[in-house]
């Protein structure tokens, strides 16, 4: 769900001015959270595809790989550091 609402959101506010970019976060940090490592990576993987596809029919494709190579260390950053976390936590609840 999560996946469909946030980069819609995204989408609908460019343009606008004030482009909502922490918004693609959300769903990261829920799947990260909720499925471990497999969430975060399957996550990432999506949200790449959809912010790199998005502008890549407007933009040069240097500039569209600096905009996924920033995103991608940020998602790899949080993706993996809340499957880490969320790893342990629920390792020691068992």
């Amino acid at each position: 769900m999560g996946f469909y609402f946030f980069p819609g959101i995204f989408y609908l506010s460019l343009g606008t001015g004030s482009e909502l970019t922490w918004v693609a976060l959300l769903p990261q940090i829920s799947a990260s959270i909720y499925f471990q490592w497999v969430g975060a990576f399957v996550c990432m993987l999506f949200n790449i595809g959809f912010q790199g596809g998005l502008p890549f029919r407007l933009h040069s494709p240097q500039q569209v790989l600096t905009l996924v190579g920033i995103w991608l260390t940020a998602y790899l950053l949080l993706g993996v550091a809340l499957a880490y976390l969320s790893t342990r936590y629920r390792q020691g609840i068992r």
